[in-house]
């Protein structure tokens, strides 16, 4: 795989992912360092951006990487929807704010170890800058698939997918907390949100709703938990 294939296969992953995929047990931050290729975090590998804290859809922000060491280097950056070849330190980048971003925008920088040319080595190295994503259109609808949830036995579990539908006619995926949706059981017994991006988890035999609320426009899912039900998600 090329290196720009990575990078889009990479940036993808952090847009839908946004915290979007999750242990069991333990929620991710869309566009955390957990994402990037395998390596370690590094303090000295920096980004910083400009204009410096909350960006808007569609806005342009510039993009600094710089490290302890200058001049030829093997990096990748990665973020939503692309990524870009870094060869030289410091290194600086325009980046446009997708129209889909809310919530949370991952940017992660990935360099090889001076000895090991793979951006996958043991010797690489990664940063992270995460950006708080503002969306001035008010949210009219939130669409969440399935519509319900069965499940065949304790245990099994089951994703939730949110769509905001905002004033300024884009749909963007808002099951991650960081975008401001919440999820509340009915009945813990029967079902329990295990994770803050939509996660849930069959307890006990039974029915019970999922409510998703996200700036006061709530929805409700049925669950069932039953041996005949079939486990699909509709």
């Amino acid at each position: 795989m090329t290196v720009k294939a990575i990078a889009i296969v990479l940036g993808l992953a952090f847009l839908v992912a946004a915290s979007a995929v999750s242990a069991p047990a333990k929620a991710q931050k869309k566009g955390s360092t957990d994402d990037a290729p395998e390596g370690r975090k590094s303090s000295a590998l920096r980004i910083s951006v400009r204009p410096d804290g909350p960006v808007s859809p569609g806005q342009t922000v510039e993009v600094t990487v710089d490290g302890p060491r200058k001049g030829p280097v093997n990096a990748l950056l990665v973020f939503p929807l692309g990524g870009m070849d870094v060869k030289e330190l410091p290194f600086t980048a325009r980046i446009t704010i997708p129209e889909e971003a809310v919530g949370s925008f991952g940017i992660i920088v990935t360099m090889a170890g001076e000895s090991d040319t793979s951006l996958f080595g043991p010797g690489s190295v990664s940063s992270e800058k995460t950006l708080s994503v503002k969306i001035s259109a008010a949210l009219q609808q939130l669409e969440v698939l399935p519509t319900e949830l069965r499940f065949m036995k304790p245990g099994d579990y089951g994703e939730l997918y949110v769509y905001g539908h905002y004033a300024d006619g884009v749909r963007r995926r808002v099951e991650s907390s960081s975008a401001g949706t919440t999820y509340t059981s009915s009945d813990p017994r029967i079902v329990s949100v295990v994770a803050e991006n939509g996660r849930v988890r069959a307890e006990g035999f039974g029915t019970a709703l999922v409510t998703v609320e996200n700036s006061g426009i709530t929805v409700r899912i049925p669950v069932e938990v039953r041996p005949e039900a079939p486990n699909r998600q509709k």
